[in-house]
């Protein structure tokens, strides 16, 4: 059996994490959200998702500057990664 993939969310709207997380749990991926940046670095201290999935314009970090802390500190440095946007 092919292992289940991880897609990891961050935004600080619930509303937006709970629907792409809902239509992407129904593609059999194994999804994580977070609203809160912080908690997205620690949770990626330990982890690696296949893809990362973020809002560019969050009210406590840039987007841009939460990919650069992900990409000099995590182990996720070399996920995907895919910016949403409200626009």
């Amino acid at each position: 059996m092919p292992r289940q993939r991880t897609i990891l969310l961050i935004d600080d709207d619930r509303q937006v994490l709970d629907l792409l997380e809902a239509s992407l749990s129904l593609k059999d991926y194994r999804v994580v959200s977070h609203d809160d940046p912080p908690a997205a670095l620690n949770y990626l201290k330990n982890t690696v998702p296949d893809l990362i999935i973020c809002e560019v314009d969050l009210q406590r970090i840039d987007g841009f500057q939460l990919i650069h802390r992900i990409r000099e500190s995590t182990r996720a440095a070399y996920s995907p990664f895919i910016f949403i946007g409200a626009e």
